[in-house]
């Protein structure tokens, strides 16, 4: 029950950042939904890719045992699937853009879908590793990097531990400009960026 009223604070802390930009005029329509199907394929991808690239090194013992656990997982994907979930980008990527910007600019969404973990949560050597965070803490870029999608995070705030909360501004291809012109204009209202997180300052 703590961790769902923490996500809760954290996904109002990006809430919040999003209402600094409705007060520059920008205007704001809420879209449910996700792109499940490209999550799904962005994964594979990075696993398959990944397990390709580094396949001479898996069985190199310098290298970290849970490190070396994923990229075997990824020689299981078949040059098949990957050609699927390859060849179904431009499909899902027009997909996205109709269906969640439509007429709009850009696309505003948390950089993650947990709270900000604690290193001691990401690192695989730490005996607190939770394989669940580390993969949760893509989950909101990794589909975008898929698409093709230009994407800025910016700091939107710090939640109840002094931790920062992101805010994810992805736009359509070629509007790169644009998404500096959007942070540049949360930023000169904010000064979350210009802050050390309470969180982590010695």
């Amino acid at each position: 029950m703590e961790g769902i009223r923490d996500l809760a604070r954290h996904l109002r802390l990006a809430l919040s950042a999003i209402g600094v930009l409705a007060e520059t005029g920008m205007p704001i329509e809420a879209t449910p939904g996700f792109p499940e199907q490209a999550d799904q394929n962005a994964l594979l991808v990075l696993q398959a890719e990944a397990a390709r690239q580094h396949k001479e090194r898996i069985d190199d013992p310098r290298i970290d045992a849970t490190l070396r656990k994923r990229l075997r997982k990824g020689l299981t994907i078949s040059d098949q699937a990957l050609g699927v979930a390859l060849e179904a980008r431009d499909a899902l990527r027009g997909d996205f853009l109709s269906r969640y910007l439509g007429e709009a600019s850009v696309v505003l969404l948390p950089v993650m879908p947990v709270i900000t973990p604690g290193v001691e949560e990401a690192d695989p050597g730490s005996a607190n590793f939770n394989p669940k965070t580390l993969y949760a803490l893509s989950r909101f870029t990794r589909f975008v990097n898929y698409l093709g999608l230009p994407a800025l995070a910016v700091p939107a705030g710090f939640d109840n531990r002094g931790l920062p909360v992101g805010l994810q501004i992805v736009g359509r291809p070629g509007s790169d400009a644009l998404l500096l012109e959007i942070g540049v204009a949360l930023q000169a209202r904010t000064g979350w960026h210009g802050r050390i997180p309470p969180g982590i300052a010695p």
